[in-house]
């Protein structure tokens, strides 16, 4: 793993982030404990294990964090359903959000089309959509994602 050393006004000498950081947890052995916490759910959430970000977050529950964290805790708890299913299911309405976006921006800068036609020929043209390419379809779960299989779209 390659560090990068640099100067910090706070610091004397070169540092690495993960000197600074390791300072700051020496101080107060309650942001040790948050950051612990926070990081081992970051670290399930990367992984996409969602059986160990249940445990870990149910795990959070034995100890007293600052009222800030705790509601963060909850608000994960309320919405588990939710944040388990994105981390078992690859499906997505990201690419759907884009695609709107980006029609609200060409009938913004077009300001008005003479008909429907130009408008429909205009977002078809800039999504590439008149061409048929070959793609890979995404696996439904994350645990299949080595086995993608390609289809004519």
């Amino acid at each position: 793993m390659k560090y990068s050393f640099d100067i910090h006004r706070l610091f004397d000498g070169l540092v690495t982030q993960k000197s600074m950081v390791n300072y700051m947890l020496s101080i107060d052995p309650r942001l040790e404990q948050v950051y612990h916490l926070v990081n081992d759910l970051k670290a399930d959430i990367a992984m996409h294990h969602s059986q160990a970000f249940i445990y870990d977050l149910y795990e959070t529950r034995k100890y007293v964090v600052p009222r800030k964290v705790r509601t963060t805790f909850q608000t994960l708890e309320k919405y588990l359903p939710a944040i388990e299913n994105s981390l078992t299911y690859t499906l997505s309405n990201g690419i759907i959000e884009g695609t709107n976006n980006k029609i609200k921006n060409i009938k913004r800068s077009g300001y008005g089309y003479r008909n429907f036609n130009h408008l429909r020929f205009r977002i078809l043209i800039t999504q590439n959509l008149l061409v048929r390419q070959t793609k890979k379809r995404r696996p439904l779960f994350f645990k299949d994602e080595n086995t993608t299989q390609t289809i004519v779209a």
